[in-house]
């Protein structure tokens, strides 16, 4: 029963996030939003001042550690512990959230990444779903192949990965 719509508003010009928060509150109040939610700073900017004008709750997703070089990298990097609640992925972020924008503690709720674990127990792994897996990837079982779960990004560190394999290879 969810409508997603897109609008860009990832923008770190102040003017533009100033427009953006207002065509995001004629939206809150068109389509009568009853929460917005904000995974990336620079659209949480314009969330949290379209929330505000409009009288919604506003949540976050707190998902990564943002680098704190300087005063105004850590106000920039504020939005996402601004709202009415934080989603923190970790026990750790949580952490990080209330000691660098002393964040209440009922303000934020940790929510672990979802993955079934069960899909990761190799006790589960039948040789049916091996031999489907190894076709899907058009391996013939001569070599192994070897699965990293995870969406690429130099922040998971998957280079490192490559270059063992690389030096497993020498």
């Amino acid at each position: 029963g969810a409508e997603h719509i897109e609008m860009p508003v990832a923008t770190k010009n102040p003017v533009t996030l100033a427009l953006n928060a207002r065509r995001l509150a004629h939206l809150i109040r068109s389509r009568n939003v009853a929460i917005i939610h904000a995974r990336s700073r620079a659209p949480a900017w314009s969330a949290l001042a379209a929330a505000r004008r409009a009288k919604i709750p506003f949540v976050t997703t707190y998902h990564s550690e943002y680098s704190e070089r300087g005063k105004l990298k850590n106000l920039y990097n504020s939005v996402m512990a601004r709202s009415d609640t934080v989603i923190a992925v970790s026990d750790y972020m949580a952490h990080l959230i209330r000691t660098r924008y002393h964040t209440p503690e009922q303000r934020i709720a940790i929510i672990h990444r979802a993955f079934d674990p069960a899909k990761f127990e190799p006790a589960a792994v039948t040789a049916e779903r091996i031999a489907a897996v190894r076709k899907d990837l058009n391996a013939d079982g001569s070599k192994p192949v070897l699965l990293l779960a995870g969406r690429i990004t130099p922040r998971k560190a998957q280079q490192y990965l490559v270059e063992a394999l690389g030096l497993l290879k020498q």
